[in-house]
């Protein structure tokens, strides 16, 4: 599961945004948006050009464009 793998890998080198991109996409595919949101939030404190985080948090309303 996608999820897992992510969290894993997490748990080993936390500081890589695309880890924390691919565990929104599976929290909401989960329908955790609180959680995918978080997630994603924190692909971007890492990288705060790290395009496809802020994309999914606009697709979800959580950051203006």
């Amino acid at each position: 599961e996608l999820v897992a793998l992510a969290q894993a890998t997490i748990e080993v080198t936390e500081y890589v945004e695309e880890v924390h991109y691919w565990l929104g996409m599976g929290l909401i595919a989960s329908d955790d948006r609180d959680g995918a949101a978080q997630a994603w939030r924190r692909a971007l404190a890492l990288n705060g050009n790290y395009i496809p985080a802020a994309e999914a948090l606009i697709a979800i309303g959580e950051l203006v464009p």
